[in-house]
């Protein structure tokens, strides 16, 4: 029996894929089959994925159209074995013990679930570790899972790659049961949604304090472009999290360091947007007029003195949640139009005057 199936989906992947599965290969830990999901790659990914294929009986190549990381992984799911499901991502790599260690924890401690401590791999080659924030060989039970893990997702402690698959071993009876799976209509926040559902379907969890798991770091996160979809993906998430506060009671200033992060990603979102969108101002007012995004601005509102004393910021950074607050919608929109947009006509008028008077 096949003991652990693990997930890859590959796309562009070309310049680092051999690194990847070359890792795979040398674990100490051998039973184990690898099922790659070539995502319609435009590169050789396909073709690098079909060579080990054919050199080891384990790897399995799965090719489709692009439909993005989340199908992938899906289709990995279902095409798995293993008592344990791996996620990790192409252009990622393994220490030669991450299998052995991640499994005998599981066994040792009869947990569902198991993350290990990884390291960062920057691009000119720098690493350094990142820790998930929980002391060496944590166990949890089921009511610890959620007090605990729970409490640091919401109030946004330290728990580095504790939202996304990697670093991670899962038991697939769990996943298949509770038909947990990517959500395929998202590109942002569709891991950690996963991460999360299964928390809620576990019945313990070990950490380990092993840095087994080489994460390749990008310079540019996901909201360094413009994409029209991104709000909605972020937002999706704000309210799912929003509702499994519930049987933690977290209370909203409790969980107002998760409200400042999204309240981050909506202002990103608008800046972007207005350096992208023909039209600006039905764009800002679109994003404005958004319920979900109101009742972020009404939340940072309601604790903008918390804000500006615990956190130093000064009325202008939480400006527009004051004004979209206090129902002044249409000033929000021109605020921010004069603040984000270079060539609006109030900011020419601006320059026009100090260019004359200089």
């Amino acid at each position: 029996m096949i003991e652990i199936s693990i997930v890859i989906p590959v796309y562009c992947a070309e310049s680092k894929l051999r690194r990847c599965l070359d890792s795979i290969t040398v674990q100490t830990f051998q039973n184990f089959e690898v099922i790659l999901i070539d995502d319609g790659s435009p590169d050789d990914s396909g073709n690098i994925c079909e060579e080990y294929s054919k050199s080891d009986y384990r790897f399995f190549v799965i090719h489709q159209e692009n439909k993005g990381a989340s199908v992938a992984r899906n289709r990995g799911i279902q095409a798995a074995n293993g008592i344990y499901l791996a996620f990790v991502d192409s252009d990622d790599y393994l220490a030669p013990d991450y299998l052995e260690k991640m499994r005998q924890a599981m066994l040792q401690y009869s947990t569902d679930f198991c993350m290990c401590n990884y390291i960062n791999v920057l691009e000119n080659g720098e690493q350094f570790p990142s820790s998930h924030g929980f002391s060496i060989e944590t166990v949890l039970d089921q009511e610890n899972i959620r007090l605990i893990i729970f409490d640091h997702i919401f109030r946004c402690y330290s728990t580095d790659g504790l939202f996304s698959p990697w670093a991670k071993l899962f038991k697939r009876e769990i996943v298949l049961k509770n038909h947990l799976k990517m959500d395929p209509h998202m590109s942002f926040g569709e891991d950690m949604l996963f991460v999360v559902s299964y928390f809620e379907h576990c019945c313990s969890a070990v950490f380990i304090g092993d840095a087994l798991y080489y994460y390749e770091k990008q310079s540019s996160g996901l909201f360094s472009r413009y994409r029209p979809a991104l709000l909605n993906d972020a937002l999706r998430c704000f309210q799912v999290l929003k509702q499994k506060t519930a049987p933690c009671s977290v209370s909203d200033e409790q969980f107002l360091p998760l409200t400042l992060k999204y309240y981050y990603y909506v202002n990103r979102y608008l800046e972007m947007g207005i350096k992208i969108e023909k039209k600006k101002k039905a764009f800002v007012r679109s994003v404005l007029e958004n319920p979900n995004v109101i009742e972020i601005y009404n939340r940072i509102a309601r604790f903008s003195d918390i804000i500006q004393r615990e956190r130093g910021w000064n009325p202008y950074e939480f400006r527009i949640a004051l004004l979209i607050h206090h129902k002044k919608r249409w000033i929000a929109i021109h605020y921010l139009l004069y603040q984000l947009d270079r060539k609006n006509i109030f900011r020419r008028f601006r320059e026009f005057f100090r260019n004359k008077k200089n």
